[in-house]
C-alpha cells in the first residue's frame, strides 16, 4: 500500500498494513447529556465468523449481565449482527461510558472464547463443575 506522492516524492507507507473495513475513523465523541442514548457499535474479529448462534447469544447475555452492576452505564438496547453488535447505551459521561463499555467488552470476549471454543459450550462445561 502506498501513500499518495507529494512534490515527486515516492515513500512507502509506514506502519502496519490496514485490513478491509479498517477505515472507520476513530475521532473523539462529541460531547453528550446524561439523558441521550448514545448508539456504539462493537465489530467481531473475523475469526468469529458468525454471532447469530445460539452460543455466541448466550454469551453476549451473559456479558450483558455483568455490567448490570454498574449505576452510572445501561445497556438499554442489544441488536446482535452477523458480525458486529449495535448497542444504545445510557451512561452519566463520557468515563462511565468508556469503563462500561471496557467491562462490556472484556466480558463479552471472554464469553465468546469460551462458548465458541472447541471444549464444549459455555453451559456444558458449567455442568461438569
Amino acid at each position: 500500500m502506498k501513500r499518495e506522492a507529494s512534490k515527486g516524492r515516492g515513500k512507502k507507507a509506514v506502519g502496519r498494513p490496514k485490513k478491509p473495513g479498517a477505515g472507520v475513523p476513530h475521532s473523539a465523541r462529541a460531547d453528550f447529556k446524561a439523558s441521550e442514548p448514545v448508539h456504539v457499535t462493537l465489530r467481531a474479529v473475523p475469526e468469529i465468523k458468525r454471532l447469530r448462534t445460539r452460543a455466541a447469544y448466550q454469551a453476549i447475555r451473559e456479558a450483558t449481565i455483568t455490567v448490570l452492576r454498574y449505576e452510572d452505564f445501561r445497556i438499554n438496547h442489544l441488536s446482535i449482527q452477523g458480525t458486529h453488535l449495535h448497542l444504545i447505551v445510557e451512561t452519566d459521561g463520557k468515563s462511565a461510558l468508556s469503563k462500561g463499555m471496557k467491562a462490556f467488552g472484556i466480558s463479552a470476549t471472554k464469553q465468546l472464547n469460551a462458548a465458541l471454543s472447541c471444549a464444549g459450550s459455555w453451559w456444558e462445561r458449567r455442568r461438569m463443575k
